[in-house]
Parts: C-alpha cells; sequence; structure tokens
C-alpha cells in the first residue's frame, strides 16, 4: 500500500500540472487558485502526519540555513506592516510563505534517498505530455493555441525562455536515469525533451545546457568519456538530427526517425562496444554538415548572436536585458535598505528605466530582489545561494546518477534565474521550491536533521493557515468579478461592468486595479450620459487607485483625465506631471 508521504508527493506533482496547464498561474485569478489548493494540501499533511499521527517536524541541522528561511518570513511580514503597497506585498508574502512550507515539506517527506524516484518520475511526466503539446498544435493549429509564440515552443507556460528552463528537470532527470537504469525508453524520453528544449530557440538555455554538459566530464567519476558521449548524442545531435531532417521533409517524419534513433541507441548503446568509439566522430560530421545547412537560417543566427560584440552593446544589449538589470540598479540606489517593496517592480520601473522598453520584471532574480527587497532582502537569498551552491558541491563530488543528475537539473533552473524571469511565474516558483527541498534531503546523514516538537503551536499555526485560505477565497472570487467586468466594459455593457467591479472591490477592497476599473466604467458612463456625478464618483474611485498604489503613472494619468473633465485644471496638471 502507498505511503501517505508518498501519495502527498503524487498530488503535489499532480497540482503543479494543473498550474502549468492553468498558463502557469500567470494571471491572478490562476494564481489565487493555486494559492488556496497548495495551502490546504501543505495544512492536510501538517495535520495528518503531524498532528494526528503525533510526530515530529524535521528540519535542517543547520541553524544559519534556518535563520535564511527565518528571516525571510520575518522580512515579508515586516515588508506588509510597513509598505504603503499593502495589496501586492500581500500576494509576495503569501507566495514566499508558501514556497518556505514546500521546502519543509519535502523536506518532511523525503527521508530516504529512494523517496525522491515520485519527484523523478513526475517531473519526467510533466515534460513529455508538456513536450508532445506543440508538435500536436503545429497538427492542428486550432488545439493548444498559445504553445507556440512567434514560431517558438512555449507550451503552456507564457514563455518560451520558462519553458526552456523547466526543461532543464526532465532533461537531465531521464538522461541520468537512462545512465542507472540502461533503459531505452530514457534515452527516447531524453531526446524528444531535447528536440523541444531546441525548439523554444532560447540562446542563454542552450549556452547553460552546453556548460551543464561540460561541468558534467569534471565530476562524473564512472565511466566518464562514456555519460558525456551519451548527453552529447541525446541532447544535440538529436535535436540537430531533426532539424536537419524536418527542413527537407514533413516535421512529423523528422521526429519519428530522430526519436527512433535515439531508442535504437539507447537499446544497443551498452551492448556494443564499437558505438563508444565510432560515435563521436559520427556526431562531429553530422553536426558540421547540419551547421552548413543551416547557417542561413533564422534559428542558427539566433544562436550564432550569442557571440557578436553587437549583442552586449549599450542598454539594448541583450535584447534590452541591460536595460532591465539598469533600471533595477536605479531603484535599489533610490530604496538601497528594504527596496522599494515586494513585487513592486513592475509599478515603479517606469519612473527608472533609462529606455521606453516594457516588462513587469527585469528578467532576473538578483536584480529583481535587489530592487524589491534592497540589502536586507539580497543579503538572504546571497546566503540562501551559497547554502545552495555548497549542497550540489558536495552532491556531484559523489559518484551516484541520481545525485549528479538532480544537481544538475537544479542548476540548469536556478542559473536560468539569474538572466530570465522564471520565479514571478508562480508555477516555476513552486517548481524552485520543491527542488530546493528535495535537493537539501538528499545524501543526509542522520545528524544533519533534527526533530522539534510542534503540536503545541500547531494550532496556532493552523489558524494562520486557515485565514490565509479564506483571505484567498475573497481573492478569487474578487479576481472572477474583475475579469467578468472587463469583458462588459470592453463590450460596451457600462452598467453591467460597474456591478461586477464594485463586487470585486467588496471582495478585495485594496486592490487598487478594482478601483482604478470601476473609476473608468464611471468615466464611460458619464461621457454617455453627460452626468457629472459619475465623473466625481469616477474621481473617487481613481483617488483611491492612487492612495493605494502611488507610483503608478497609469492611475496618475486617469487621474489627470478626470480632474480635466472637471475642470479642475491645475490639479489636471499636477497629476499629469506627477505621471510624466
Amino acid at each position: 500500500m502507498i505511503s501517505f508521504r508518498k501519495a502527498s508527493i503524487i498530488f503535489l506533482i499532480l497540482a503543479l500540472m494543473l498550474f502549468i496547464i492553468k498558463g502557469a498561474s500567470y494571471f491572478s485569478f490562476d494564481k489565487y487558485l493555486s494559492f488556496i489548493i497548495l495551502l490546504v494540501f501543505l495544512l492536510i499533511f501538517i495535520i495528518a502526519e503531524l498532528y494526528i499521527k503525533g510526530g515530529k517536524f524535521r528540519i535542517l541541522n543547520n541553524k544559519y540555513i534556518n535563520y535564511v528561511f527565518f528571516g525571510f518570513i520575518i522580512y515579508f511580514i515586516l515588508s506588509s506592516i510597513t509598505t504603503v503597497y499593502l495589496r501586492i506585498t500581500i500576494e509576495e508574502t503569501i507566495l514566499w510563505f508558501i514556497g518556505v512550507f514546500l521546502t519543509l515539506f519535502i523536506i518532511n517527506s523525503i527521508k530516504t534517498d529512494l523517496d525522491i524516484n515520485p519527484l523523478i518520475y513526475g517531473f519526467i511526466f510533466i515534460g513529455l505530455i508538456l513536450s508532445v503539446v506543440p508538435f500536436l498544435h503545429q497538427i492542428n493549429p486550432n488545439i493548444f493555441k498559445g504553445t507556440i509564440i512567434r514560431g517558438r515552443f512555449a507550451s503552456f507556460f507564457q514563455y518560451p525562455n520558462t519553458f526552456s528552463s523547466f526543461l532543464f528537470i526532465p532533461i537531465f532527470f531521464s538522461i541520468f536515469k537512462y545512465e542507472e537504469t540502461k533503459s531505452s525508453f530514457f534515452s527516447f524520453a531524453s531526446a524528444l525533451l531535447s528536440i523541444t528544449f531546441f525548439l523554444t530557440k532560447s540562446r542563454a538555455s542552450l549556452i547553460l545546457l552546453l556548460l551543464l554538459i561540460i561541468l558534467s566530464i569534471f565530476f562524473i567519476k564512472k565511466n566518464k568519456f562514456k555519460v558525456i558521449n551519451d548527453e552529447i548524442f541525446l541532447l544535440i545531435f538529436i535535436p540537430l538530427l531533426y532539424l536537419f531532417l524536418s527542413s527537407i521533409s514533413n516535421f512529423l517524419i523528422a521526429l519519428s526517425i530522430s526519436l527512433f534513433l535515439s531508442y535504437i541507441y539507447g537499446l544497443f548503446s551498452f551492448r556494443i562496444r564499437i558505438l563508444s568509439s565510432f560515435y563521436p566522430l559520427l556526431i562531429l560530421v553530422f553536426a558540421s554538415v547540419i551547421f552548413l545547412r543551416f547557417s542561413s537560417s533564422e534559428f542558427l543566427s539566433r544562436f550564432l548572436s550569442l557571440f557578436s560584440i553587437e549583442t552586449y552593446k549599450g542598454v539594448s544589449g541583450l535584447s534590452g536585458r541591460n536595460a532591465l538589470m539598469l533600471t533595477a540598479l536605479r531603484i535599489f540606489k533610490s530604496h538601497p535598505i528594504f527596496g522599494s517593496g515586494p513585487g513592486t517592480y513592475k509599478f515603479v520601473y517606469f519612473k527608472y528605466r533609462p529606455t521606453m522598453i516594457f516588462s513587469k520584471f527585469p528578467h532576473s532574480t538578483p536584480f529583481q530582489l535587489l530592487s524589491e527587497t534592497g540589502i536586507i532582502g539580497f543579503i538572504l537569498y546571497s546566503f540562501l545561494l551559497y547554502f545552495i551552491f555548497r549542497k550540489i558541491y558536495s552532491l556531484l563530488k559523489t559518484d551516484k546518477y541520481l545525485f549528479i543528475g538532480f544537481s544538475l537539473a537544479f542548476l540548469g533552473v536556478l542559473l536560468h534565474t539569474f538572466i530570465d524571469f522564471d520565479l514571478s511565474i508562480p508555477a516555476m516558483f513552486y517548481i524552485f521550491f520543491v527542488l530546493l527541498g528535495a535537493l537539501f534531503s538528499l545524501n543526509l546523514r542522520k545528524k544533519d536533521t533534527r526533530f522539534i516538537e510542534v503540536k503545541k503551536v500547531l494550532p496556532y499555526a493552523s489558524i494562520i493557515f486557515i485565514v490565509i485560505i479564506f483571505l484567498n477565497i475573497f481573492f478569487i472570487f474578487g479576481a472572477n468579478f474583475y475579469n467578468k467586468g472587463r469583458n462588459f466594459l470592453n463590450a460596451g455593457s457600462y452598467n453591467y461592468a460597474k456591478k461586477s467591479f464594485a463586487q470585486s472591490i467588496l471582495l478585495d477592497p485594496l486592490n487598487s486595479d478594482y478601483h482604478h476599473a470601476l473609476g473608468l466604467t464611471y468615466e464611460r458612463i458619464a461621457l454617455k450620459e453627460k452626468d457629472l456625478n459619475y465623473l466625481r464618483k469616477a474621481k473617487e474611485e481613481i483617488e483611491k487607485a492612487v492612495k493605494l498604489n502611488p507610483k503608478f503613472f497609469l492611475y496618475h494619468a486617469s487621474l489627470g483625465e478626470i480632474y480635466l473633465q472637471l475642470n479642475e485644471k491645475e490639479r489636471c496638471i499636477d497629476e499629469l506631471k506627477e505621471a510624466i
């Protein structure tokens, strides 16, 4: 019979799959839904495993790591008390609260190295499903819309780069399961995942993949060159072969041939010694032919641009990343101690951007934390990175395929967050902390952990969980009414929009977007019915939005427009100057 802990991990995997399918929980409704599901799940686990069974809570026997987690919780709670952006800070606090508890949940669930297998297989399963989806969209563009963005595979994630970051996990899990089990299924899985990885066309991810393959050479003790040859063949050669074949034939035929070759390779590579010396030369010859064939293609030009100095010049370098990082540094300069506030980059960055670039995130977790949490949050993050790298180094020094594969998978995701924005997307945030808990759970000695008695404090902790769950129920219904209101507003049904926005505010009164939307609706009604009373109501609502979110230029611009229509010209000018 399956244990409660293993059943919990399986449920968590299914929940993560749901969050990914729901647009990676990027949009408000889906994000609040993920909050509720995870908080209920964690509460049930704590009560069932620790209270009813009378168990003890397992934590790492390293007070400094525990101080880092505790420090993050305290920082976000204090931010919720002191911030002028209360609503968004509450959301960020809940997000990090869930992240920390997901880490602790995994540490309490994975008590032996074998307990990690449900996670390993779960992520491989998710990766394979998500990899198939864009190909199905290519067959029929009417199904799974949005899974291919401007010719780049994104699956259910909002962005191709985020999808490529996620794929590090199942790719390295499957390649090292292949080495461990010698099953041709995992060679097939590795090939399909790496083909999909290439089709995201993420330049940074490909460079990281090559870096991780090279890194593995220095740490794999047994059959070093055999393993690296497998990685080159399955992760690089098969995708290049697919690209070559798909350019001269149907993409499904190219995919079938490529995957069949990877399956045959997995079936015979451990049985026929001649392959070990022959196929590296074969790889080199075919790779040369394929690169020559793609010398003028858009696909190859994206990657070759990484070797051009023009790619890195000025604030527009690295596709605008330089401007976003410079913006984060400017925000930090203005708010050095505690930052601008958790989750506020997307509202305040307009003031600090050096160009007209538009982005809600700086595309770098370190820079986002630096700008939003200041030196305090960045110090905590730096300590967390130190413990992560130290743990990864200790695992890479072992000769276990499981530890090496897991370390490289996690390292791929972590390094990608340095140059992209994955942790700003809730599903990737959850996945990161689940993997973090698993990372700290591997190769533990008895003295590395300790248990604490939580039965006395559990009732109080449960009350906090329940309060946050109910808070998010209000959030999710508020978001539902808001979405309906936007649809009514776009359709010109102003009275229905007004009612929907009023209901969203009743459920979530601190949300500035809701007040702003209701204000715009009142303005539309005023213009339609030529009634100044509605303009005054519009002014009241947009003033509330400005008070709740004082640095968002759009609210000031809308308020200035209302003042102009009310003939309050001086106040109009003041608001427009503030917007500028």
